[in-house]
């Protein structure tokens, strides 16, 4: 990552949009945590519901942006970049521009590992040959006294 001045390191965190539906502004998914006057980060991995991050679209447009968190000023864009779902499982980089400074690349994104990881409901297993055993039993003896009276 770029620095943000030359007495200074960046503390950055990453910001993720998905495009709205209809062809409308960005919507905020989630924040990563800020790393303290790093350079070289590496978060930690994120797990993000598909539903959550482009609405079961793997075409839909993401937005990433990397901040630099002054603590006491707003936080100053260091670099964004676009990307889909699909291109994030196809690709293991992106580079970050920074569109205020003529799009000139600022740092870059390196992701280790991008799974899509299925979770199976109920019906999936049922038809998918799940056998279910019930076991029923019922206590008649009078132990628990009349079951007329409460």
């Amino acid at each position: 990552l770029e620095k943000p001045s030359w007495k200074s390191k960046p503390n950055p965190y990453l910001q993720l949009y998905r495009k709205a539906g209809g062809g409308g502004g960005w919507m905020s998914i989630m924040r990563t945590k800020r790393f303290m006057s790093s350079q070289q980060c590496r978060w930690n991995k994120i797990k993000i519901p598909i539903q959550r991050l482009c609405n079961g679209d793997y075409s839909r447009p993401i937005l990433v942006k990397c901040f630099h968190d002054k603590n006491d000023k707003a936080p100053q864009l260091i670099g964004q970049c676009e990307t889909s779902l699909q291109s994030l499982l196809d690709e293991s980089s992106l580079k970050l521009k920074n569109p205020n400074k003529g799009n000139k690349i600022t740092g870059s994104l390196i992701f280790s590992q991008t799974d899509i990881i299925k979770r199976h409901g109920f019906l999936e297993y049922v038809m998918g040959g799940m056998n279910i055993e019930m076991m029923i039993g019922i206590d008649f003896t009078g132990s628990n006294g009349d079951p007329k009276k409460p």
